[in-house]
Order: structure tokens, then C-alpha cells, then sequence
């Protein structure tokens, strides 16, 4: 392992690789678009007869929305070879025994649903402010959008780009931390990278809940091994051996590769700069200035 720059084109092409694992933000787009040269990266691996799995931690985003959005990017996949960390609370709430738990949902509309499909009840945010007591479950899975209710004045061009951490629902979600109740962080991303930059993601909220309440909550998505083991089953390989994880994140991407024994790429065109891989104590085997072909 080392931080010499590899060739993309030399790590999809060789033999010993059949699967690759790939983050959706940072690798093959930012919050600005589409990643240049990616998308053709893509249909260079489904004309070699590998197989692409998008291993995404987003409970933000339905896989519905994610192949929609790929296409629109020139990406090519079936739903079952796109996995994401809000998916993943079906199995939360299935082995809790949470189906028909009231549930305080720091999310948007699509985290909402993913709770509903895991059979939990998404408590309207007034009701949870209101009856903080009868809080079962909390979900933190992204910033929502503020309640229309709230703002009638602003134009809905505005609003629906918004996106907000309510601090009263925080508060909500810390009583109910407080008293046990039951927690999980449905997308463990600190930062988001965007052409400016990179921005606040939500697991730092998550984690000063954590801090305050002296609790350690769950954690869906990389780089905890379930979404790993979902995408191999996705993925119809029978073994690890010949899987890559292509990501932009040192500490969910490549440490969630090297935890599960399989070999990762890091792109620097995200969340991680050449600096930063290189002081890094986690390596990944290969690195690359994006996952466009060379």
C-alpha cells in the first residue's frame, strides 16, 4: 500500500478484479453534478462483464431516486445493485423488534419513508416537540426540510432547497437519547463535498448527541461490515476475493473496505486530498485523482 497514483483504467482491467464497490458522492458526482469521465469508467466496467454495486451512505436518497439520477448521469444500473444505508433500517428495526415503534425522524421525506418501510411510525415533528415522552425510536439520517407551516411566507422555489437540523428537535432527540431510548445514525458521513468545498454532514450532530448522552448509537452504512454483506449478496459473487471499493472517504470507505478483507481505490475527488492520504494512518491499496479513465 502506498500513495503513488494509480491508473484507473490498469486496476478495472485486471482480471483479479470482478466487483467493484463504489461510492456514489465524491466518486461519481459532488452536490454540484456528475464527476467528468465517470460515467464512462462505468460502462467501460459493464463492457468488460464486471460488476458495478453502488455502496452509498444515504438516507437522504431512495435507491428509486439514485438509479434515476445515475441514468440521468449516463450510469446505467438495476436497483438491486444499488444499496443504501437508509435500506438498511429494515433489518435495524426487524431484529429490534421496532415494527410499529413512534419514531423522531431528523431526516427529510425519504428518510421518512425508509422508517415506514422498516415498519416503524414517523411521528410528525409538532407531535414529537409536543409529547417528547412518547418518543420510541430515533433516526438520524439527514437535515430536513423546514415544515411549510412554519415559513408560509416563503416562496416554494426557496423552500424546497432548504435544508435545516430544527435545534428544538435536536433537543427532542437528546431527552429521548437521555432515557434509553433506542437510536441509530443512518448516515455516518461528517462531510459532504461539494465544488466549494466540503460542508457539515450530519453524523457531527449525531455524534454531539452521543458526547451529551454518554451513549454509543448504531451506525448503518460504511464502514460497519451490514452494508458490505448486503452488496456481496447483491453483487452474486460467492467470495471477497476479487472486489474493489472505490471511495473518497479515508474513514468509512477505505477503513469499511479493509475491515471487511477486501482491497479499496481512493479517489482524491472528494472528500480526501493527496495530503490527507498520505498522513493518514488507514492506506488504501490504490489511488487515483478521480475515477475517470485515464
Amino acid at each position: 500500500m502506498s500513495t503513488t497514483l494509480s491508473s484507473v483504467r490498469s486496476i478495472i482491467t485486471n482480471p483479479r478484479h470482478q466487483v467493484f464497490f463504489i461510492d456514489n458522492f465524491g466518486v461519481l458526482k459532488t452536490a454540484d453534478g456528475p464527476i467528468k469521465g465517470t460515467a464512462q469508467t462505468m460502462a467501460e466496467i459493464r463492457r468488460l462483464g464486471k460488476t458495478a454495486v453502488i455502496v452509498s451512505n444515504s438516507a437522504n436518497y431512495s435507491v428509486q431516486q439514485l438509479q434515476q439520477e445515475l441514468a440521468i448521469n449516463g450510469i446505467d444500473l438495476p436497483q438491486k445493485h444499488i444499496v443504501t444505508s437508509g435500506s438498511l433500517l429494515a433489518e435495524y428495526y426487524s431484529t429490534r423488534n421496532l415494527q410499529g415503534a413512534r419514531s423522531l425522524v431528523l431526516g427529510n421525506d425519504v428518510t421518512k419513508e425508509y422508517v415506514i418501510s422498516a415498519g416503524g411510525v414517523v411521528m410528525d415533528n409538532r407531535e414529537a416537540l409536543r409529547h417528547h415522552q412518547d418518543i420510541q425510536a430515533v433516526v438520524i439520517g439527514w437535515f430536513a426540510v423546514p415544515d411549510k407551516r412554519e415559513f408560509p411566507d416563503l416562496p416554494a422555489t426557496l423552500f424546497s432547497r432548504l435544508g435545516l437540523l430544527d435545534g428544538r428537535l435536536l433537543n427532542a432527540a437528546f431527552m429521548a437519547l437521555a432515557r434509553g431510548v433506542p437510536g441509530v445514525i443512518a448516515n455516518p458521513d461528517r462531510t459532504i463535498p461539494t465544488q466549494d468545498g466540503l460542508i457539515i454532514g450530519i453524523a457531527p450532530y449525531a455524534e454531539m448527541l452521543e458526547t451529551l448522552t454518554g451513549r454509543t448509537l448504531t451506525r448503518l452504512g460504511k464502514p460497519t461490515s451490514s452494508i458490505f454483506v448486503e452488496a456481496l449478496r447483491r453483487s452474486g459473487a460467492g467470495t471477497r476475493e476479487g472486489i474493489v471499493m472505490v471511495g473518497d472517504t479515508i474513514e468509512t470507505d477505505i477503513l469499511g473496505a479493509r475491515n471487511f478483507g477486501i482491497r479499496s481505490l481512493l479517489v482524491l475527488s472528494g472528500n480526501t486530498s493527496q495530503a490527507d492520504a498520505e498522513a493518514a494512518k488507514i492506506k488504501p491499496d490504490f489511488i487515483a485523482p478521480s475515477f475517470a479513465l485515464d
